[in-house]
């Protein structure tokens, strides 16, 4: 069964450590290795707790995760042409 493709927003989980988090980044070292950052959920829900990295090949996608509605870009863009 092929793996579900992981994005930014997702809910995944660390199947080493069973740590779960909302994808809040993606890191794509030199090397080719690549890693998602995750925050987990506070228990207390009163401070966050450090992200953590997770190396793709032990992340599972568990949940659909927070999904933002794009905004507009804001301001303007060096060489944009008027």
């Amino acid at each position: 069964m092929p793996r579900a493709k992981i994005k930014l927003g997702d809910e995944i989980e660390d199947v080493t450590a069973k740590l779960r988090g909302i994808v809040i980044g993606r890191v794509e070292y030199l090397d080719g290795s690549k890693a998602w950052l995750i925050q987990p959920e506070s228990p207390e829900q009163r401070t966050l707790l450090p992200r953590i990295e997770v190396q793709d090949a032990y992340a599972k996608k568990v949940g659909k995760g927070v999904y933002p509605d794009p905004k507009p870009p804001v301001g303007f863009y060096a060489g944009e042409d008027a």
